[in-house]
């Protein structure tokens, strides 16, 4: 059961004044969300109420925007609704796409009505599914310390009751709701883990729920430190600005060794490195070494760190960089006598100074798909290179071979429809493609 004074208590661990505040309820029709809303109206609190219906189960979806609509009539409660129509639906991940357009809704309602707070009706057994979701994908202590409250302007004032709270409240206090069919249904991974495991964790450890909250406070606690500490690090680290007053950060190597191990992993992700075993290989690479993120470029020097921003990209303007780098289509398509043609490479040889290992490189045209096409190499390539075992990384073929940075940045990559490497030029053709004794149809590249 919810009493009015346990949610005020929870209300204001979120917001201290929150009784002055302004707060939009996003309310479904279902048992969580009107209970949401009978405590806001029992406690005299000053909101309004946005509900979206989707129109995914047809009269099911009709019912439960009356029954939103009748109440907030019924208590003189200002309600807005949004009517998705059929052109707006999508044919791909349908909770993604509903998440992204009912938040986009309600931040509009709260920016247009001059709303403080976003509150949805997630609770304890939410926290505790979505645990279970992020255990099972390999999250990190961010994951697993549960679903965010009092973030973005989004309050989340249930998130410490359990569902039969909840049901309790909705008994005692004859609250009107509508059940969701859907959510018995195991279309989902939320739902499977909600109707399938959680039952038998509280079957096997009645009071599995409380201890579980309590954990998670822990963990909670122990990811407050951790942030603390990185802002506390990137807060006392160098920056100073470069072109364009855009920041680059050096970091002293000394002192974030000096850090442990999870922190120096958040510490690096908040600048997009998020896998550990290339942040592993940074701690051991040489002076001049270089990694990249999506937002940041590090280059390793003597005793520090140097993360530059890398720019993002202008719509509609190309810089000169880009177009020397644009993909150049050297076969648009198959066609009948591609298996006795030639084509020459060197053209495209210009920035190298090493003269090629082998003077062609054949091709099993069957395994190809097109357009065949030349482009700069990029983060990511990769390619089993002739006479070598398993596959390799470009930019570690590129490193190993000592090519020096300014001729590494140009290197170009020959590749297929699928934007498979077929080899780097002129340095190494990939033999998944190479043509061999079985080969019928044979297409030549000289270099």
């Amino acid at each position: 059961m919810i009493y009015l004074s346990d949610f005020s208590e929870s209300l204001s661990s979120l917001c201290p004044n929150f009784a002055q505040k302004k707060y939009l309820l996003a309310v479904s029709g279902g048992v969580d969300s009107m209970v949401l809303l009978t405590l806001f109206k029992n406690s005299g609190l000053g909101f309004q109420v946005a509900h979206i219906n989707y129109h995914l189960r047809d009269e099911e979806s009709d019912k439960d925007e009356n029954l939103v609509r009748h109440y907030c009539n019924q208590h003189d409660i200002l309600v807005s609704v949004y009517n998705v129509c059929e052109k707006e639906k999508t044919k791909t991940n349908t909770q993604i796409w509903a998440r992204k357009l009912r938040y986009e809704f309600f931040f509009r309602i709260m920016e247009e009505q001059q709303l403080d707070f976003l509150v949805t009706a997630h609770h304890l057994n939410d926290q505790l599914e979505t645990f279970f979701i992020n255990l099972s994908r390999g999250s990190g202590i961010t994951g697993l310390s549960g679903i965010p409250n009092g973030e973005n302007r989004i309050l989340r004032p249930l998130l410490k009751f359990s569902k039969n709270d909840i049901y309790s409240f909705a008994k005692n206090m004859n609250v009107p709701y509508r059940e969701d069919r859907t959510n018995t249904k195991d279309d989902y991974l939320r739902n499977r883990i909600r109707n399938r495991i959680v039952p038998k964790f509280l079957e096997t450890i009645p009071h599995f729920l409380s201890g579980f909250e309590k954990s998670l406070s822990h963990l909670k606690e122990a990811n407050s430190f951790i942030r603390g500490r990185v802002k506390y690090f990137l807060e006392t680290s160098k920056e100073y600005n470069g072109k364009n007053d855009k920041k680059t950060v050096l970091f002293r190597k000394e002192k974030l060794l000096e850090e442990p191990e999870i922190v120096q992993y958040e510490l690096l992700k908040t600048l997009g490195f998020k896998h550990k075993k290339e942040i592993k290989k940074m701690f051991s690479a040489a002076s001049g070494s270089k990694f990249y993120s999506d937002i940041f470029a590090l280059k390793i020097e003597s005793s520090q760190w140097r993360f530059s921003p890398i720019e993002k990209k202008t719509k509609g303007k190309e810089s000169a960089e880009e177009k020397e780098n644009a993909p150049l289509v050297l076969l648009e398509n198959r066609t009948h006598g591609q298996e006795s043609r030639k084509i020459s490479l060197n053209p495209y040889l210009k920035e190298s100074t090493i003269p090629p290992k082998d003077k062609a490189w054949h091709v099993d045209l069957d395994k190809l798909n097109f357009p065949l096409y030349i482009r700069t190499w990029k983060r990511g390539d990769i390619f089993s290179p002739m006479g070598m075992n398993g596959k390799k990384k470009v930019a570690k073929y590129l490193r190993e071979k000592k090519i020096p940075d300014t001729l590494r940045k140009k290197t170009k990559v020959l590749c297929d429809g699928k934007n498979r490497v077929l080899g780097i030029l002129p340095y190494r053709q990939d033999q998944r493609f190479a043509a061999n004794n079985t080969t019928k149809n044979i297409l030549t590249f000289t270099l």
